[in-house]
C-alpha cells in the first residue's frame, strides 16, 4: 500500500468531487445536473442540433428555447449568434461536442428504451455525461500520476498531487463544472505530456499518432490550445539530447510526422466545413460580441487584480513559477520550454477582453494547464532548500498554509461569501477569513451590473445628455379652443425604417466613474397589441478598438404591463454598463421596431446617474417632459393635453409646472438656463419666462424674458439669467416658471432648467 498512496489519494479525490457534485443544493433542480447548462450547452449543441432536430444552422431556435425553459440550461440564448443570412451559427468550436458524443449516444439508446424523452437533454443524456466527466476526471488525475512517478518517487508524487488538486482552483472547477473543457483538457495535457516523455524515451508510432490525436481534440475544443503544440515540439530529453538530434530522427522516419499531421488535419478541416455550411466563410469569427487584443493584453488584471487575478486568488502557483528555477538548474532545456509556453499562455488567455471569464473562483482558463507543474513543483520539493529539516519545514508550512488557505476560499467561494464577478479589494480584505456573509460588507463590492432598476437611493450625479421631441417630422394642424396651432410632429417606426438615429457616446464623455445608471425614456403610440407589434429600446456597448458589440440590452412594450393600445404611453430602459474593455468604449442607443406596423414615438430623452463626488460637478440640470419629471421638484408635471405631453397655459391655468429648488443647493452655482419647447399663437403672446428666489417675506430676486415666435410651428429658446453672489444665506426657494399674462393660449412641450 506505501508503494500505492498516490493512487489511493487520486480515487479519495476523484470520490470527494463526485460526491461535492451531486450534493450541491441545485444539482437536478428543474431537471438540470449542471452538465450542459450555460456555457457546456454551446459546447453541447451540435449533437442534439444535428443528430436530433436536423437542425445544424438553427434556423428555428424553438427547440433550443424549449429545452431552456424545460431543464434551466441558460437565463438567455447566448450560446449562437444570428447572422445575416438567416442562420445561427455555434459560437463554440465542435471539439468539446466530439468528446461528449460518446455520453450522448448511450444516452440516447437509454431514452429510446425507456419512458425518458429523447430530446437530447433528459436525465438519460446528463446522466452519461456526468458518469463520463467523471471517468476523466480519473483518468486526468491518473495520467498526472504517472508523468509525477516519470521523475520522483512514490511519496513525492502524491504530495505533488495534493498540491495541484487542493492547493489550486482545479477541484472547485472539477466540482462545481465537472464537465467543461477545462476538466476534460486537464485530462489530455496530463496525457500528452506523459506521452511526450514516453516518445522521447522510446519513440514509437503508436505514441506519436496518440499525440496527433489528442492534440487536435484539444485544438477543436479550444483553438488557443494550438500553444501545446510548441511542448512536444521543443522538448528535448530521453534520446535526444538536442532539438537537432530530435529533427534529424524525425527526417529519417517521416511516419511519425505524418501519423501526427493526418489527425491534426483531418480533425483541423471539422470547423472549417461547419463555418462554411452555416455561414458561407470557410473561416468565420464565430465570437460575434468578443475579442482578443493580443497586442494589449489585460495582464496586470489577469495575474492580480481583486476581481480575478490568477496569482492572488491562487497564490500556491507563485511556488510553481519559483519552481521553475529548481526545474532549471537540473533540466534546463525542458525549464526554458515549460517558460516559454506559460508565458506565451498566459500572454494569450489575458488576451480576451472577458479576461475574468465570467463566473468561476480564480482564473479558470488556466486550469487545464496545470500538469505543467508537475515538474516545477516536484523539483522545488527536491530543491537544496527543501533537503535541510529547517527548509523542509519552512517549505511544508508554506505549502501547507497555501492548501488550506485556498481550500477555505474555495468553500468561501461555494457559499457565495467570496463573489464570482464583483469582487473589490476593499469587499475581498473585509471577508478575509469570514465564515458568513456579512450585509454590511456586501456593499463594499462592484456594482450589480445586471439590475434594470434605479435604486432607492438615486446617486450624487445627474446629467441630462440627450432630449428629442421630434417636433419637426410631420407636423399638422391641432385646434385648442378656438385657435389652431401646429402640432409637433413624431418620429415614425416603420417596416421600411425600423430604426431610429443611433446615438453613440464615449462613456468617459459621460461619466467620470467606474459606472452609472444610463436611463433612456420615450412617448409612443401604437395602435396594434405589443405582442402583435413589439418595439422598444435598445441599448448597446461598443468596443472602441475594432467597433464590435460586446454587450446588449432591449426593454419593449413587451416587457410591460401598462401598454394600452391607441393611447400615448411612457416606457423606459434603465441600464449599467457592463465592466469595459477599454476606457475609449461608447454606449450606443436607439429604438428599434422588430414587428412590421408603424409606430409613433413622441419624445426621447437619456440621463445619467452615477455616484460621482467629484467637488467641482458644474452643471445641474431639472428637466419635465410632462410624462416623467427627469429631475427636480416641479409642481404639476403630469399635465396632460389632447392625450401628448402638452401643458396648455391660459386664462384658466397662468402658471406653467414650477421647479422649486432650496437655494443651499446651488451652492457656487450662479447661472441659470432655461429652455423652453414651445407653441406660440402669435409673435408676442404677452408670456413671460420667471425666475426667482424668495421666502415668506417676499422676493429676495425676480428676473423675466417674454416669449416671442420666431416662426411659426413648435420652438425651442433658450434663456439666461444670472442670480446674484451675495444671496442671503436662508431658507430661500429658487423658482423657475412660466406666466401667461394674456389671453392668447400657449403651448408647453418641455422645461429644462440648467443651473451652473
Amino acid at each position: 500500500m506505501k508503494n500505492l498512496s498516490s493512487l489511493l489519494i487520486i480515487v479519495i479525490i476523484s470520490i470527494a468531487i463526485g460526491v461535492v457534485k451531486i450534493s450541491d443544493e441545485n444539482f437536478g433542480k428543474k431537471g438540470n445536473y449542471g452538465v450542459i447548462d450555460w456555457d457546456n450547452f454551446g459546447y453541447y449543441m451540435y449533437l442534439p442540433a444535428y443528430f436530433i432536430h436536423d437542425d445544424i444552422k438553427i434556423q428555428d431556435p424553438e427547440w433550443v428555447h424549449s429545452a431552456q425553459r424545460k431543464y434551466d440550461l441558460s437565463s438567455s440564448f447566448y450560446q449562437a449568434h444570428y447572422i445575416e443570412n438567416g442562420n445561427r451559427v455555434i459560437q463554440y468550436t465542435s471539439g468539446m461536442a466530439l468528446l461528449y458524443s460518446p455520453a450522448f449516444v448511450t444516452g440516447h439508446f437509454i431514452a429510446k428504451v425507456t419512458s425518458f424523452p429523447a430530446d437530447g437533454f433528459s436525465k438519460p443524456y446528463q446522466f452519461a455525461i456526468l458518469i463520463q466527466s467523471l471517468i476523466l476526471v480519473f483518468l486526468g488525475l491518473y495520467f498526472l500520476r504517472k508523468l509525477s512517478l516519470s521523475f520522483f518517487n512514490e511519496k513525492l508524487t502524491t504530495v505533488i498531487i495534493l498540491i495541484i488538486c487542493l492547493g489550486t482552483n482545479y477541484f472547485q472547477i472539477s466540482s462545481a463544472n465537472t464537465s467543461s473543457p477545462h476538466v476534460y483538457l486537464f485530462c489530455f495535457y496530463a496525457c500528452l505530456l506523459y506521452l511526450v516523455y514516453l516518445w522521447h524515451n522510446t519513440p514509437k508510432v503508436k505514441y506519436s499518432f496518440l499525440i496527433g490525436l489528442l492534440s487536435a481534440l484539444m485544438i477543436l475544443s479550444r483553438a488557443n490550445e494550438l500553444l501545446f503544440l510548441l511542448i512536444p515540439l521543443l522538448w528535448v530529453g530521453g534520446k535526444f539530447n538536442s532539438l537537432k538530434e530530435k529533427l534529424s530522427f524525425l527526417l529519417k522516419n517521416k511516419v511519425h510526422l505524418l501519423v501526427i499531421a493526418l489527425p491534426l488535419f483531418l480533425f483541423g478541416v471539422i470547423q472549417p466545413i461547419y463555418w462554411n455550411y452555416v455561414t458561407g466563410d470557410w473561416l468565420f469569427d464565430s465570437y460575434t460580441n468578443e475579442d482578443f487584443k493580443l497586442l494589449n493584453p489585460y495582464l496586470t488584471e489577469y495575474l492580480f487584480s481583486y476581481k480575478k487575478g490568477w496569482l492572488l486568488y491562487t497564490p500556491i502557483i507563485i511556488l510553481g513559477i519559483t519552481g521553475l528555477v529548481a526545474l532549471f538548474k537540473k533540466k534546463r532545456q525542458i525549464a526554458s520550454l515549460l517558460i516559454i509556453f506559460l508565458i506565451v499562455n498566459v500572454w494569450v488567455l489575458s488576451s480576451w477582453d472577458c479576461w475574468w471569464y465570467a463566473d468561476s473562483f480564480s482564473q479558470r482558463s488556466i486550469v487545464q494547464a496545470y500538469p505543467i507543474f508537475v515538474l516545477p513543483f516536484g523539483y522545488l520539493l527536491k530543491s537544496k532548500f527543501s533537503s535541510s529539516k529547517l527548509g523542509l519545514s519552512i517549505t511544508s508550512f508554506v505549502f501547507l498554509s497555501l492548501i488550506v488557505l485556498n481550500l477555505f476560499q474555495t468553500w468561501q467561494f461555494s457559499n457565495y461569501i467570496i463573489h464570482p464577478s464583483r469582487m473589490t479589494k476593499e469587499y475581498y480584505w473585509n471577508i478575509f477569513g469570514l465564515t458568513d456573509k456579512n450585509e454590511a460588507n456586501r456593499k463594499l463590492l462592484d456594482i450589480d451590473r445586471s439590475i434594470n432598476y434605479l435604486p432607492e437611493t438615486l446617486p450624487n450625479k445627474h446629467k441630462l445628455i440627450y432630449t428629442e421631441s421630434f417636433e419637426d417630422q410631420g407636423e399638422r394642424e391641432l385646434k385648442v379652443d378656438d385657435y389652431s396651432f401646429k402640432e409637433e410632429g413624431n418620429l415614425v417606426l416603420s417596416k421600411i425604417s425600423p430604426r431610429s438615429r443611433a446615438l453613440k457616446y464615449a462613456f468617459r464623455d459621460i461619466s467620470d466613474t467606474t459606472y452609472s445608471y444610463v436611463i433612456c425614456r420615450i412617448r409612443f403610440k401604437s395602435e396594434f397589441e405589443a405582442k402583435e407589434n413589439p418595439f422598444g429600446i435598445e441599448f448597446n456597448m461598443i468596443d472602441a478598438s475594432n467597433g464590435k458589440n460586446y454587450y446588449h440590452s432591449y426593454r419593449g412594450v413587451e416587457n410591460i404591463s401598462w401598454f394600452e393600445k391607441g393611447s400615448w404611453s411612457s416606457m423606459d430602459l434603465v441600464v449599467i454598463p457592463p465592466f469595459m474593455r477599454n476606457k475609449e468604449d461608447s454606449i450606443q442607443l436607439n429604438l428599434i421596431l422588430k414587428g412590421n406596423e408603424p409606430v409613433l414615438i413622441d419624445n426621447m430623452s437619456i440621463e445619467v446617474l452615477d455616484p460621482s463626488i467629484h467637488p467641482k460637478v458644474e452643471q445641474e440640470v431639472y428637466y419635465t417632459d410632462y410624462h416623467t419629471v427627469i429631475k427636480g421638484d416641479w409642481s404639476k408635471p403630469g399635465i396632460m393635453t389632447l392625450g401628448k405631453g402638452y401643458e396648455l397655459i391660459d386664462t384658466a391655468h397662468q402658471y406653467s409646472s414650477t421647479l422649486t429648488l432650496p437655494v443651499k443647493k446651488l451652492k457656487e452655482r450662479r447661472t441659470v438656463e432655461f429652455d423652453i419647447n414651445m407653441n406660440l399663437q402669435h409673435n408676442y403672446s404677452g408670456a413671460l419666462v420667471v425666475v426667482s428666489v424668495d421666502n415668506t417675506g417676499g422676493n429676495t430676486f425676480y428676473k423675466s424674458y417674454p416669449l416671442t415666435r420666431v416662426r411659426e410651428g413648435w420652438i425651442k429658446q433658450r434663456y439666461t439669467f444670472n442670480l446674484p453672489k451675495d444671496l442671503p444665506n436662508k431658507d430661500l426657494n429658487l423658482k423657475a416658471y412660466l406666466w401667461n399674462r394674456s389671453k392668447e393660449p400657449v403651448l408647453i412641450r418641455d422645461l429644462k432648467v440648467s443651473i451652473y
